[in-house]
């Protein structure tokens, strides 16, 4: 996907906010032209995806596993912001396993 530098600059706050839980979904959808948006969008859906996941598997652990919560919390927390300060600085930061989770959601989907 070739992303024009014009494309960057316009893009760079909607894709910083498409790692914002829902938004990376709104965005995906409503944005169809700009590429940087939609890579950002689309991974951050995936992202978002992932996480509750993991959210629910260790829901249904013991209580004594209660630390990993923590421990996934401080990982997303720590994810989301450093995606979001990498896309407002106008980087393309495509991470392993979720950017092609991303991508095969946006072609089975038609997003």
């Amino acid at each position: 996907m070739k992303i024009t530098k014009k494309e960057v600059k316009e893009g760079k706050l909607l894709a910083a906010m498409s790692y914002l839980m829902i938004t990376g979904l709104i965005i995906m959808l409503t944005e169809k032209k700009n590429k940087f948006v939609r890579l950002h969008a689309m991974q951050g859906t995936a992202l978002l995806i992932v996480f509750l996941l993991l959210r629910v598997l260790t829901a249904l652990v013991p209580l004594w596993l209660l630390g990993l919560n923590f421990w996934i919390n401080v990982l997303i927390g720590i994810t989301v912001a450093y995606l979001s300060v990498k896309a407002a600085q106008g980087e393309q930061v495509k991470v392993p396993l979720i950017y092609e989770l991303g991508d095969w959601l946006v072609k089975t989907f038609n997003l």
